[in-house]
């Protein structure tokens, strides 16, 4: 089972801003000499927004939900009016595909 997921971002606060459209809570962490990072709880497990530095931006596909697909599509048109929502279909359920600002793709479902 899953039990955490690092992303490295570019921006880290812009990024903290675009997941919590998904309803995500963060707390600002700092453990020993590591960078200053956001976390959050889904779950049981931990996702946390670290800045890039040296590393590469993450690149992955992630699957997330959210408790209402149109409040979500309301919420990050309102933070992020220029990030595109693309509505598809697969038996019949609905999805919503978006892209984060560190160019993560996401598939998000009710």
């Amino acid at each position: 089972m899953i039990n955490l997921v690092v992303l490295y971002c570019q921006d880290i606060h812009q990024s903290k801003s675009f997941y919590e459209c998904f309803g995500m809570s963060f707390v600002e962490e700092k453990h020993g000499q590591g960078p200053t990072h956001f976390s959050a709880e889904l779950d049981g497990i931990i996702f946390e927004l670290y800045p890039k530095g040296e590393k590469e931006i993450t690149r992955t596909r992630l699957g997330l939900n959210v408790s209402s697909l149109d409040a979500f599509t309301k919420k990050l048109r309102d933070r992020f009016p220029n990030t595109p929502i693309k509505t598809i279909e697969f038996d019949q359920i609905k999805k919503r595909l978006v892209t984060d600002p560190n160019g993560i793709k996401i598939e998000v479902m009710e």
